[in-house]
């Protein structure tokens, strides 16, 4: 069986580009949508440099914006 190094596992932590590949939205709409309280404010990491997503959270926005078509 051969893994594909690019798909995350179930749950994990996710960088601003996996983000936006994930949401196919773009940096101000993430952003934006992170104002409005939709979209929960990333997770700091590294001292505070880094800036993360839980995947799990991405997963239900995604949900969300599928079940509002």
């Amino acid at each position: 069986m051969k893994i594909n190094q690019n798909t995350p596992p179930a749950r994990c932590l996710l960088r601003l580009p996996q983000v936006l590949a994930r949401t196919g939205g773009s940096k101000s709409w993430l952003y934006s949508e992170i104002k409005k309280g939709r979209i929960p404010k990333p997770l700091k990491i590294g001292e505070g440099r880094i800036s993360v997503w839980d995947s799990a959270a991405i997963d239900v926005l995604i949900d969300e914006l599928a079940g509002r078509r």
